[in-house]
């Protein structure tokens, strides 16, 4: 059975390009399958506002339009959330931060950036994707206040 309401991203694996995960408002990432023709897994997720899941080895980020924990790291293979990502740093109380509307891992070899942007606070952050394997992911920078939303972001092919 496929979604239940709007879908705003879609995202091929790209180790195997008959392979799509998509995501939308009913907060179920869903696993196609091209060659079968239907969904062929999914995923507890995010509730997608934008392009806001990317894709890495087994890692998926996925944000969600949400000021509660609004950006977390999905495994693929154990189809379930594997760690939140604090959106706003330790001891900070935003009311109108999050509400990630589009996310992006770098595309440097190890994909070792996470970037994440949305409405809210107008505000794009970028963490360290937990190079040290220690479950951490500092907060390495942030762009806030702009004077609209943060609706997509990319990232350079050389990973600079």
């Amino acid at each position: 059975m496929g979604h239940t309401n709007r879908v705003f991203c879609t995202k091929f694996l790209p180790e195997d390009v008959n392979v799509v995960l998509t995501a939308g408002w009913d907060r179920i990432m869903k696993i196609y399958d091209t060659r079968v023709g239907k969904p062929v897994g999914q995923i507890l997720g995010p509730l997608c506002s934008g392009d806001a899941i990317d894709v890495h080895g087994d890692e998926i980020i996925g944000g969600s339009a949400r000021h509660k924990d609004p950006l977390a790291v999905y495994s693929l293979s154990m189809r379930k959330v594997m760690t939140e990502i604090p959106f706003d740093p330790p001891g900070t109380n935003f009311t109108d931060s999050g509400n990630v509307l589009c996310c992006r891992f770098s595309k440097d070899k190890d994909r070792s950036l996470i970037f994440a942007g949305g409405s809210g606070r107008n505000e794009l952050r970028v963490w360290d994707n937990d190079t040290d394997g220690l479950g951490r992911f500092k907060e390495l920078g942030h762009i806030n206040d702009n004077k609209g939303v943060i609706m997509c972001m990319d990232t350079a092919n050389n990973g600079r």
